[in-house]
């Protein structure tokens, strides 16, 4: 049995979500778009990955299994999209 390895994207995503919600414990204004800032990178790129950090929660297996995460957050789009179609 191969060992279970997590992608690097999927490390950088919870990684983004940990300190996206310890700023927001400690500064009450605290956005995405600090997020951003404080680490460099896009608004959109860390949008991305608080959605997928926040959709393992409750689909972790499925989203473990994506190569990319582009993969995991196309799948999360078809999600989201048959939920609105509830």
């Amino acid at each position: 049995m191969k060992p279970s390895i997590k992608p690097s994207w999927l490390e950088k995503a919870e990684d983004t979500l940990r300190f996206h919600r310890q700023q927001l414990q400690s500064h009450k204004r605290w956005k995405e778009s600090d997020t951003a800032s404080a680490l460099n990178r896009a608004s959109g790129s860390v949008s991305e990955d608080l959605k997928i950090a926040r959709w393992l929660k409750t689909h972790r297996e499925v989203i473990e299994g994506f190569k990319f995460a582009k993969e995991a957050l196309k799948w999360i789009k078809e999600e989201e999209r048959k939920r609105e179609l509830e």
